[in-house]
């Protein structure tokens, strides 16, 4: 039987539209990712790559992305002449939802539901056999509000993650590094929108790691992006491990060893400003040994 002409026509125009609306998201995504990538690169040190792009109505999907400082680590150390985090991103896969396309496209202002970050792996040197440049260091209170771009991201949630901190303390000392694994965070009410901050002053973040694949650690943050003083409050915990599993970084450090014992707990916090912290820290340990090592 053949179609009747009037469904025939508006069968055509919304495979017209169809067409259309995909042909106007590859665009977008072909646009917003060259943006992404000139951003980033003109206001940082670091060089980008991003992997898939694809876009939905009011969501987003990154298949791969990657931030690399733009010298690599030795020269970054030679140029710099002080300490300073040489810090490598990668990340498997970044899902945004909740995206108000109109804000981004039109009033230049970024608000995003939830952004969440799978298989994140990050690599931090330093090298502290450096000068130390002892310059004043914004708290992160005080460098969102510095920044220019507008944005609102409401929730972050971080999954399967890795974070190696490598630390080189002296010339002749190799250096050594702490890993972090199935690290996984939150963070809450992350924004530069003054607005929004009015409304919702305190930014959350939790986050829980292995460290050194056994020791279980948690460690929370609730930052006052209202506080003149950039208030925050720090708190954490690490659960009981073997004291012998600190050597490896112990030893090249500090010349020091633990020769047996278990830490039970360690609990700390502290309350901040850009002037002064106050906290306390309680370790609970049981029969722990330590020895000092011939230089």
């Amino acid at each position: 039987m053949p179609i009747p002409k009037p469904l025939k026509i508006l069968l055509l125009t919304c495979g017209v539209i169809v067409l259309l609306t995909v042909s106007s998201f590859l665009f977008l995504s072909h646009w917003l990712k060259q943006k992404m990538i000139s951003y980033l690169e003109e206001h940082t040190e670091f060089k980008v790559q991003i992997g898939d792009l694809s876009l939905g109505m009011n969501s987003a999907t990154i298949k791969s992305f990657e931030l690399t400082p733009k010298l690599d680590k030795d020269s970054s150390q030679q140029i710099n002449g002080y300490q300073k985090d040489w810090v490598v991103t990668k990340v498997n896969d970044l899902q945004f939802s909740g995206i108000k396309w109109y804000d981004i496209l039109v009033r230049k202002r970024i608000e995003i539901e939830r952004m969440t970050i799978t298989q994140p792996d990050i690599y931090i040197y330093r090298d502290n056999s450096l000068p130390d440049k002892n310059q004043y260091k914004a708290l992160p209170a005080k460098l969102l509000r510095n920044t220019d771009l507008r944005f609102t991201i409401k929730a972050v949630e971080l999954a399967q993650g890795i974070i190696t901190y490598e630390k080189k303390e002296g010339k002749s000392i190799p250096p050594v590094s702490i890993v972090f694994n199935n690290a996984m965070a939150s963070i809450t009410s992350l924004s530069t929108d003054t607005l929004f901050v009015s409304e919702n002053p305190l930014m959350e973040v939790n986050i829980q790691a292995d460290m050194l694949d056994s020791i279980k650690t948690e460690v929370s943050c609730t930052i006052n992006l209202q506080s003149p003083k950039d208030e925050f409050v720090f708190k954490g915990n690490i659960k009981s491990f073997n004291g012998v599993i600190l050597n490896s970084f112990l030893r090249p450090l500090s010349n020091v060893e633990v020769t047996s014992g278990y830490i039970r707990s360690i609990h700390f916090a502290m309350n901040a400003n850009e002037e002064i912290a106050i906290g306390k820290l309680d370790m609970d340990y049981q029969d722990l040994k330590l020895n000092i090592l011939s230089k």
